[in-house]
């Protein structure tokens, strides 16, 4: 499987955006999702990196205060709502 990179990703866009406008009736349909589906790919990955960027930050300026969810576990059953999670105590 290959990694879509955000540099790869900027460079195709770019390069469709070129051709599109170079083209007298611009893209077809199908050309055109497929820039609008690499856009919204592109704006994921930015999007993840800054909350990355953020609970990177929150952390080491209020410690360990929000939600991990990579350290969530779910409340045993009859502690009160099925929904709610806790915490595990992070170790470092």
């Amino acid at each position: 499987m290959n990694t879509l990179t955000k540099e790869w990703l900027q460079n195709t866009i770019t390069s469709i955006e070129s051709a599109r406008d170079e083209i007298p009736f611009g893209l077809d349909e199908d050309q055109n999702n497929m820039l609008t589906a690499l856009k919204i790919v592109l704006a994921s990955l930015e999007r993840e990196q800054i909350r990355h960027e953020h609970a990177k930050w929150s952390d080491s300026t209020f410690g360990c205060v929000g939600p991990h969810w990579s350290t969530e576990t779910p409340l045993k059953r009859g502690s009160g709502s099925r929904s709610r999670t806790r915490r595990s105590q992070r170790v470092g």
